[in-house]
């Protein structure tokens, strides 16, 4: 019966599987999430730079474009910035995300292996075992009709021996 102990039961397998899809349900909400995180983001940049177009429609000075030149660099560098944190962290999850799928399929493709595995030996050995028995079986049975023959052919002396 070591056999049993030796491998996972159907549901450790179960078990093993969930815990990797609620895994993959968390990084997609962690997706999601940063997702709604960028959209706000970008609505808040939005609404300041049309707050500020507003400013200056009012004000209508004339404006030195330098300095918006300098903020404008400054602005594209932080949306790349946020651009490229972004993609990495979104890299990261499906990283994550293939590497459970992978694994998913990989532990249920030797799980399936050391099933059939399992079934071919308990068959031989089932069948060794039968066939055992079933000689044990015929040789108890030969030897039984020997020892029927032996008193027939014996049951003169036996009937003189007993009456002594």
């Amino acid at each position: 019966m070591s056999y049993k102990k030796q491998q996972p039961k159907l549901s450790e397998t179960l078990d093993v599987f969930i815990d990797r899809v609620e895994a993959i349900e968390k990084s997609i909400l962690k997706l999601e999430k940063l997702h709604q995180n960028i959209d706000s983001k970008n609505e808040n940049f939005n609404n300041e730079i049309d707050r500020r177009i507003n400013l200056l429609k009012q004000l209508k000075f004339e404006i030195d474009l330098s300095k918006f030149e300098t903020e404008a660099i400054k602005i594209n560098q932080n949306l790349i910035n946020v651009t490229k944190e972004s993609s990495l962290i979104l890299k990261q999850e499906f990283k994550t995300f293939d590497k459970s799928l992978s694994r998913i399929s990989k532990y249920r493709f030797d799980y399936f292996l050391y099933f059939i595995a399992l079934l071919i030996c308990v068959s031989l050995f089932s069948i060794f075992f039968a066939g055992k028995q079933y000689a044990e079986k015929k040789r108890e049975q030969e030897q039984k009709e020997q020892y029927m023959n032996f008193i027939r052919s014996n049951k003169e002396v036996l009937e003189i021996y007993n009456t002594r």
